[in-house]
């Protein structure tokens, strides 16, 4: 999934860098990466903070068809994402005519219609802050990903998990029902 903002005034690599960093120690899903194989189940990771923030800078001014060069920009970059190396996001910073533009790429698997509006809230509280100067500060976490997790095991152990599965079970195992529909 991804979105392209608009900074008219501009925004530069180390600013949105800093954003990023920030937000990814702050939510958890941005450092998901996955293993896959074969022989085992798929796992899900959490990584500790990151190294690096995954962003391509692209000047774009002066270009003759910029639009369809950012068009091609985008699309490498929402290919470029490998759920098995963390970050699943890619930013791709573009200077244009009249300001910047932002494209932020995130993978399906770590964010939904609910989050993008979480982390639009958060990337303009922190750009404000870094413009006003000040240090920079999210509201507290609701719930982390290592409390989620340790939640679901505890489910998964509980008699109310063993109720759901055996209902569940029961009723992919009755009989079908028919629906007749008339003209």
């Amino acid at each position: 999934q991804s979105v392209l903002l608009n900074f008219p005034a501009g925004i530069s690599k180390e600013e949105v860098a800093t954003i990023f960093r920030f937000l990814s120690d702050h939510h958890d899903a941005l450092r998901m990466r996955y293993a896959f194989s074969s022989s085992s189940s798929d796992v899900q990771y959490n990584e500790g903070s990151l190294d690096t923030i995954p962003i391509v800078t692209f000047d774009l001014e002066g270009e003759q068809d910029p639009t369809s060069v950012l068009l091609g920009l985008c699309n490498d970059l929402q290919r470029s994402i490998d759920l098995s190396v963390a970050p699943m996001f890619r930013l791709g910073l573009f200077d244009v005519e009249g300001g910047s533009r932002l494209l932020i790429v995130i993978h399906h698997l770590v964010i939904d219609g609910i989050s993008w509006r979480i982390l639009f809230e958060d990337i303009e509280t922190l750009y404000s802050q870094l413009q006003e100067g000040l240090s920079l500060s999210l509201p507290l976490k609701t719930d982390s990903f290592q409390l989620w997790s340790s939640s679901l095991t505890e489910y998964l152990d509980s008699f109310s998990y063993d109720q759901s599965r055996e209902y569940w079970s029961g009723l992919s195992e009755s009989s079908s029902v028919s629906l007749l529909i008339s003209d």
